[in-house]
């Protein structure tokens, strides 16, 4: 058995998922047209992935109005060249957003191959070969006694499988489908566990594929399909929007992996599998890397917050859900609704605190206990008391009764004279005495004194006893009330929130509200974390949990890899040299500017002579030399634009080690007046200055020419004649040029 598994990762290790995809020519159209209304729907993807899908034809509108985009997509399903990929764009995005492209596709195709598995039809042979791939992820972890041998010496998975891999079934259907199954409670368990593993596999690969395919480099992250509740109804949920090519298949939300756990039934005959209602995902930093934790909210309940949780280091970073978006932000305001907080707010003030009332409390089990205890020892001083009394008359003399005879006795005896004591029926009978009349109430009193004790005994029995059961029903509440803070954490990380609506915590971490995104700050060593996706349902004890599904994807890059806009070249383009590639990112910059919030820092550098490639050219000591008709002077350029809490501009101009012949009379003032700068530094921070001046004139006249709207246009054009720069950083020191 081990060897058939060797042999099944043997087979993994060599697999592709795309199965001749592997540039963007081989996607089809309607696989084109797929990311084209994907990218264009999701509102995050909208702005900064979809304009880098390029339709190269002409867009019809409906009523000169609305982009007939109906008609595009359709168009790029007959003609797929129509729709142009820009791969070096893709290559400088977000890699979460990227990897929500990827993902959303890598779930359309899973969907689809399990949907159409047993399908004859020629449209769907494409997807044989990818099922087959899945069949092997599940034995990677099914019972080895469910792989079997086919007659093309193949593993394949056992017939009374297959049947659970249907897209249709909820994790609840299909525990409830395999709980009357031949299998052992382990065998269950370890069916059910593979299927969902195999699926996060699946679509982890095929993922990450797509994104390789559209960025053309090898962007490797990792993706987590993490669901939480109780499996059971998905029907109040909000969910993402779907695209016309994936409406008509099984939810995706049944390939959000669940993570399982099993109890014993409590006459421990039998091993039931549950469903967690805080899954864990653990995941670590990466040395001397920023490390970012996207988050994409697949589906989530309107009136349960969605709420996620990272602890680190002993520290919680909690994202929550809103009522009417699927994003989430630290900000944990919310509408009506239960949120996590609310809970355990009602389980301690209310259950536990009433339960506490109920033992400790001036009325609670305590003092009826003692109360009760009180009264039991009363009544048996009582009862030995009249015990004592009886003992005391029973050794009494007692005076001879007298006999008294009844009228009715007297004409009894007139009637019966003369017959005997035992013929006559008539007892006579002598009225009591003190002495037997004192005995009578005392043991009427001890009958009723021990009536009395045994119904005290038996209210402090149920008293001892409720007590006892209070006693283990706070315990309980306490530990699931314990439970409920350690998946929220003890120590909440502060924040502060910037003019953009990002979050910056108090130990250098951010959470950027339009990526999704929390990153933690690079460190000399790996530190370790765990996500938690809290579910929960309406009450403390409701056992119906609403159900959250989310995908995460776990990245790391160089601070210095994320930027808006990067360029390099050897001299001062001119707005007609613009490709169509500097226009994206051109109008990307443009759309940043557009958001009056968002401050700019201006950065401009003259690196004197540098050796090495962009964007960070190293600066070397080299005697400058004069320039001849054999050697002259190069200059290169560099302009890169950072994204974070304000957009960086940062500018880098360097030259090879010759002084360029035109020393004109300002470049030999500035040298007089900073004689500790060579004539190629002062040369490169004169061209820096140039070339920030010039870049001002050429972004001006492509605003005007590009922005279509009025007011955003206004806007952008203001905020540009208002960039200044009136220095330029050589060797640590600010030159004014």
């Amino acid at each position: 058995m081990m060897l058939k598994k060797v042999l099944i990762i043997l087979v993994l290790l060599v697999t592709s998922l795309g199965y001749g995809q592997e540039k963007w020519e081989d996607f089809t159209g309607k696989q084109k047209a797929f990311f084209y209304q994907l990218t264009r729907k999701i509102e995050n993807l909208k702005p900064t992935i979809h304009p880098l899908f390029e339709f190269t034809d002409s867009i019809p509108y409906i009523n000169d109005t609305l982009p007939d985009y109906p008609y595009v997509e359709s168009f790029i399903e007959s003609d797929s060249s129509k729709l142009i990929c820009h791969h070096t764009e893709f290559a400088r995005k977000n890699r979460g957003l990227l990897g929500d492209v990827g993902m959303h596709y890598a779930a359309w195709e899973l969907d689809l191959l399990l949907q159409f598995r047993n399908s004859t039809k020629l449209k769907y042979a494409y997807l044989k070969p990818k099922f087959e791939y899945f069949v092997q992820l599940i034995l990677e972890n099914a019972p080895s006694n469910l792989a079997t041998i086919n007659t093309n010496g193949k593993y394949e998975l056992s017939p009374s499988i297959l049947n659970y891999l249907s897209p249709n079934l909820t994790i609840g259907e299909k525990m409830a489908a395999i709980k009357n199954s031949g299998f052992t409670p382990d065998e269950k368990y370890a069916i059910l566990q593979s299927i969902y593993a195999a699926q996060e596999k699946y679509m982890h690969i095929r993922a990450n594929e797509i994104v390789d395919i559209l960025t053309q480099n090898n962007i490797n992250t990792t993706h987590y399909m993490l669901a939480a509740g109780d499996g059971e109804d998905w029907n109040d949920l909000e969910s993402i929007i779907r695209t016309k090519y994936n409406r008509a298949l099984p939810d995706p939300k049944a390939l959000f992996n669940y993570q399982l756990k099993t109890k014993r039934s409590e006459d421990k005959s039998n091993k039931n599998i549950l469903v967690s209602d805080a899954p864990v995902i653990k995941m670590s930093t990466k040395v001397n890397h920023q490390t970012h934790l996207h988050i994409d909210a697949w589906a989530y309940h309107p009136e349960r917050q969605t709420t996620i949780v990272v602890q680190k280091g002993g520290s919680s970073y909690v994202l929550y859900g809103k009522n009417e978006q699927r994003y989430v932000s630290p900000d944990s305001t919310f509408g009506e609704g239960v949120t996590y907080w609310s809970l355990i707010k009602n389980l301690e003030e209310v259950w536990i605190a009433d339960l506490k009332e109920k033992i400790y409390g001036k009325k609670g089990f305590d003092y009826y206990i003692a109360l009760y205890e009180k009264k039991q020892a009363k009544t048996r001083m009582h009862i030995k008391v009249t015990e004592e009394k009886l003992d005391a008359i029973r050794y009494t003399p007692a005076a001879a009764p007298k006999m008294k005879k009844s009228r009715k006795a007297k004409k009894k005896k007139k009637k019966s004279a003369g017959l005997s004591y035992q013929d006559s029926n008539y007892v006579p009978h002598g009225k009591l005495t003190k002495t037997a009349k004192k005995r009578q109430i005392q043991q009427h009193n001890l009958i009723a004194l021990n009536g009395q004790l045994e119904t005290e005994l038996a209210t402090l029995r149920q008293l001892k006893k409720e007590k006892e059961e209070a006693f283990d029903l706070l315990s309980k509440f306490e530990t699931k009330l314990d439970q409920m803070k350690k998946n929220m954490g003890f120590n909440l990380m502060a924040y502060e929130k910037d003019k953009l609506g990002n979050y910056l915590f108090t130990d250098g971490a951010t959470f950027n509200v339009q990526t999704q995104d929390l990153t933690f700050p690079e460190a000399d060593e790996v530190d370790y974390f765990e996500v938690i996706l809290v579910s929960f349902g309406e009450s403390v004890f409701d056992k119906n949990l609403a159900e959250f599904f989310v995908h995460f994807n776990l990245s790391h890059t160089l601070s210095k890899d994320v930027f808006v806009l990067d360029e390099f070249s050897t001299k001062i383009k001119k707005s007609g040299a613009y490709s169509k590639s500097d226009s994206i990112q051109t109008m990307e910059f443009f759309h940043e500017l557009s958001n009056k919030k968002m401050p700019i820092t201006i950065q401009l550098n003259g690196l004197g002579v540098a050796n090495g490639t962009p964007p960070y050219p190293i600066s070397v000591n080299t005697k400058p030399v004069v320039a001849d008709e054999t050697h002259k002077n190069k200059l290169f350029y560099y302009l890169q634009i950072q994204k974070g809490s304000s957009l960086a501009y940062n500018l880098t101009v360097w030259s090879n080690e010759f002084i360029p012949t035109d020393q004109n009379i300002k470049r030999k003032i500035i040298v007089d007046q900073n004689p500790q700068l060579n004539p190629i530094e002062v040369e490169t921070a004169v061209q820096a200055k140039a070339f920030f001046d010039n870049y001002k004139v050429e972004l001006t006249a492509l605003a005007t020419l590009w922005i279509k709207d009025t007011k955003q246009r206004k806007t952008v054009l203001k905020r540009i004649k208002s960039l200044k720069a009136k220095t330029v950083l050589v060797n640590g020191e600010e030159i004014k040029i």
